[in-house]
């Protein structure tokens, strides 16, 4: 389960399309935030398992010495990573598998990306590059069976990749011809991938995989501006398109073809940025974090506990979300003298 961070009252259906977000049942969250680790400045999160378990990395600002990290019960646990010292690699990204374990890490110059397995075991990706260069390479995701997604060079031209097995050169997905690049953006259980392809004209276009093959898009072919940034282990993606009728961009879900757009009130930047495996979205709107209950969009500051509303706590954006309702957060404190972000879990409690 992935992320990546980043009213209307009714959904808006897209032809014959029905896909409703079940109704999430808990209207208050308390929240629980998570610690960095002693010195280090910064944090970036970017996944949450169906433990509750976040990950991601702690940064020192001003050395850009990074340390992948997850979170459990709120406390910071760094991996070992027994090559570090000799590489001296930056990690830019980290995620982990939705219940297994398995853990991912990789940096913007494609140098070097890591697998780190449930026993402890620490592998590098290899790719296609000559041994001992740079792998140009890029590990997006990682599922409970240890597959890794993300991306690989060849002979100049980047491919969406699976690494079935770490130790050895990925398969690269398929896509359309005449494409010129290709990258996954998030994936899920069950052989699920969502990412995008590039023509020569520089014109992106979503595409979904499952198991390799690619999937027939249906009312998401030819939308304009179409963009999908999550999927779950259903199948279901969520994602952002040019809405004709209303003259914007709207957030939406699609599944096996079928597409329905999500409420977005006012909004003009409005982002579905996870889908639970309960088919619950998550996302940002206008740079507040947002939940879809049912038909109608609503703003988690609005609805966390009173003690941390109280304290002026706000939520601007949400990361992820697990089966169980629980939601990775990045947050603000109004009353802080610095505008540092923080994250946290806002676990639902019953109403």
């Amino acid at each position: 389960m992935s992320f990546r961070f980043n009213a209307v009252s009714a959904i808006l259906a897209f032809g014959s399309a029905v896909l409703m977000p079940q109704v999430a049942q808990a209207q208050t969250y308390q929240m629980e935030i998570l610690q960095p680790l002693h010195n280090y400045d910064d944090l970036r999160l970017f996944s949450l398992d169906e433990h509750s378990v976040a990950s991601g990395i702690n940064i020192v600002g001003s050395s850009e010495s990074t340390l992948v990290t997850r979170w459990k019960n709120a406390q910071p646990k760094v991996l070992n990573d027994p090559q570090k010292k000799k590489l001296g690699t930056q990690f830019d990204y980290a995620y982990r598998s939705a219940n297994k374990g398995y853990m991912v890490a990789s940096n913007y110059a494609r140098v070097r990306s890591v697998l780190w397995r449930p026993d402890g075991s620490v592998v590098d990706l290899v790719s296609m590059a000559p041994e001992g260069s740079p792998c140009e390479c890029m590990a997006k995701d990682v599922d409970d069976a240890g597959h890794v997604l993300g991306n690989v060079s060849v002979a100049g031209v980047q491919h969406a990749a699976l690494w079935k097995d770490p130790a050895q050169p990925p398969i690269l997905l398929p896509t359309k011809s005449g494409v010129v690049g290709a990258d996954v953006v998030s994936s899920a259980n069950n052989g699920w991938a969502v990412g995008w392809w590039q023509d020569e004209k520089f014109n992106r276009r979503p595409v979904v995989w499952q198991k390799t093959k690619m999937q027939d898009l249906g009312d998401l072919q030819d939308l304009e501006g179409a963009g999908l940034s999550s999927v779950n282990a259903n199948g279901t993606a969520g994602g952002t398109a040019w809405q004709e009728e209303s003259g914007r961009y709207l957030p939406f879900l699609w599944r096996a073809g079928k597409l329905t757009w999500l409420a977005a009130g006012k909004s003009d930047d409005c982002q579905v940025t996870a889908v639970s495996d309960a088919e619950i979205a998550v996302g940002r709107c206008n740079g507040t974090a947002v939940i879809w209950k049912g038909d109608k969009l609503v703003q988690l500051s609005n609805h966390l506990d009173a003690a941390s509303q109280a304290a002026g706590w706000y939520v601007a954006a949400s990361v992820a979300i697990n089966s169980a309702g629980v939601i990775l957060a990045g947050v603000y404190n109004r009353y802080a003298d610095t505008n540092f972000a923080n994250y946290a879990l806002l676990k639902p409690t019953a109403e």
